[in-house]
């Protein structure tokens, strides 16, 4: 599937370990449970990854229509930061000296 990722379970229950992922590679009699969530609605491609096998037929899309955009966290963002020289002990740049008067 393309524009997100997805859990995975690979044995097709949910008795197994779930796979946070991308992409997932299928062999002749697996099986799978995909869970996944679009923020935007719209048409999406899913598609074998083989070209031999796109020639056949294998793709497809899907319509996400009731899309509800997740909640992004709000994350502080710091203004300076320490550079890697002082981190290790090295000299402090200059932005870090006039950030801490």
């Amino acid at each position: 599937m393309h524009g997100v990722m997805f859990y995975y379970w690979p044995s097709g229950t949910t008795e197994s370990s779930r796979i946070y992922t991308d992409i997932v590679s299928l062999m002749q009699g697996d099986r799978g449970i995909v869970e996944f969530h679009y923020d935007y609605p719209g048409i999406f491609l899913f598609h074998s990854h083989l070209n031999h096998f796109s020639d056949l037929g294998w793709l497809g899309t899907f319509n996400v229509t009731n899309a509800v955009p997740t909640p992004t966290p709000t994350v502080p963002i710091a203004t300076t930061s320490p550079s890697l020289s002082s981190l290790a002990g090295g000299p402090v740049s200059p932005q870090e000296v006039s950030s801490k008067k």
